[in-house]
């Protein structure tokens, strides 16, 4: 499943958890991301992604995020930190080995890979471990209100 990851945690130490993100998403605005290129994260998960321009926007919305659920002793995973993030777009990593990597980077590299996505939800998901990925809730993100001129 496609997907951007804004941070992981083994457990979020939040109490209304469930009403603390859906309320704080209410006061975000939907970003656009740009990607080009294809990437690999290398090592034991090897993680085939698309890159995404790091524009402030987006920086600024992945800082609000980390802030938002950084309390209370939750134990962040340090690669979604502010300093360490590479915004990306996971494409595969289960289903991706030091086997098959090639001949899917060769297929993919003909393809044109330079996109434009508006980010218009965030969504909570719970990934036990062995088993598949599990949507808990997705939040809508606001459109940004157009000024009128006066």
């Amino acid at each position: 499943m496609p997907h951007l990851t804004w941070n992981v945690a083994e457990n979020y130490n939040i109490e209304n958890f469930t009403e603390v993100i859906k309320t704080s998403i209410k006061t975000l605005n939907s970003i656009t991301i740009k990607t080009q290129g294809l990437g690999l994260f290398t090592g034991d998960k090897i993680t085939l992604y698309l890159p995404i321009k790091p524009t402030k926007e987006l920086l600024e919305f992945h800082l609000f995020l980390w802030n938002l659920v950084n309390v209370n002793n939750t134990k962040l995973n340090k690669y979604y930190s502010p300093t360490n993030w590479i915004p990306h777009i996971t494409l595969a990593v289960e289903d991706i080995n030091k086997e098959n990597v090639g001949t899917v980077v060769s297929y993919l590299s003909k393809k044109k890979l330079k996109l434009q996505i508006k980010l218009e939800s965030v969504s909570v998901v719970r990934r036990d471990i062995g088993k598949e990925i599990e949507i808990e809730n997705t939040y809508g993100i606001p459109r940004k209100s157009k000024k009128k001129s006066v």
